[in-house]
């Protein structure tokens, strides 16, 4: 059985990689690369979210879904992704 090893380099620009070897060192390298992660759709209407839910704590998921799209001028996400963008910020919501 091959041991994992966890290994952290930093470039000269100040980039930090770490990186996960697994299997013989005799073994060709192999390099999967990962993206990062996704970006938060609502990170940028965080304080609207805030703001909408603290003058209205009973609006409807559905409500603050069309209100912060009409805010921001973007399009309206699902019901599942402001249902977990308040439970995130913490905040109460209303599912109907």
């Amino acid at each position: 059985m091959n041991d994992r090893k966890t290994l952290s380099f930093k470039t000269k620009d100040g980039v930090k990689i770490v990186a996960d070897v697994v299997g013989p060192e005799t073994a060709p390298l192999v390099v999967l690369l990962h993206g990062g992660g996704q970006t938060r759709v609502l990170k940028k209407a965080e304080q609207l979210i805030r703001a909408r839910v603290k003058a209205q704590p009973d609006i409807t998921l559905a409500e603050l879904v069309e209100r912060i799209a009409a805010a921001t001028g973007t399009e309206a996400v699902s019901l599942m992704t402001m249902s977990n963008e308040l439970r995130r910020l913490g905040l109460p919501r209303k599912k109907s």
